[in-house]
């Protein structure tokens, strides 16, 4: 599948999926989120919402962002839209840049998938919607059949969410006295 194919692919997951959510209970309006390509130029208003302080202050974050760092992962997230039919997202909200939800293959050559949302936009579900759609996509398109998740126990707000995704824990790992949840979703 070409990158066109798999960006109108995501999209037409997108239009399906927030309804979809809603009757799940969900607050929002179906369509609020417009889901794209991670672009160069996201690259400033991303690097904002990974330098926030409520950001940073998450226990499974990567403190050491730089503007280097969040090209070559976009890049990555890119390759993987090449390669595989599903890639990182940029997430709009308003024509605003409120997040991203990052989906490549990790170091252990998984399918890895994870977020971070603007914390002016947290407990709006915008995580959850995105990351939905991106799955769905994910599980529809493409070849791929599972996707992990990582999460400190101690990053609630994270492992509330990965869990209302439908992951289940495979394994802990202590990693500097924090313990590393890993997580699997199957397709169905």
């Amino acid at each position: 599948m070409n990158n066109n194919g798999a960006i109108d692919a995501l999209l037409a997951a997108c239009d399906t999926v927030p309804g979809q959510m809603l009757a799940a209970g969900v607050q929002g309006k179906p369509g609020r989120l417009l889901l794209r390509l991670c672009e160069p130029d996201d690259i400033g208003p991303l690097l904002d919402i990974l330098q926030h302080p409520q950001v940073l202050a998450c226990p499974d974050f990567n403190h050491n962002v730089t503007v280097e760092g969040l090209a070559r992962s976009i890049a990555n997230g890119n390759d993987c839209w090449q390669r595989h039919g599903a890639g990182s997202i940029t997430v709009l909200e308003n024509g605003h840049i409120v997040g991203r939800i990052y989906f490549a293959r990790n170091t252990l050559n998984e399918f890895d998938i994870g977020w971070v949302v603007d914390p002016a936009c947290w407990g709006r579900g915008i995580a959850f919607e995105a990351a939905s759609a991106l799955l769905t996509h994910v599980f529809a398109s493409t070849a791929i059949r599972v996707v992990t998740a990582y999460a400190f126990i101690d990053n609630t707000r994270s492992t509330r969410l990965v869990k209302s995704l439908g992951f289940k824990e495979t394994a802990r790992k202590e990693i500097a006295g924090q313990v590393s949840v890993r997580y699997e979703l199957h397709a169905r």
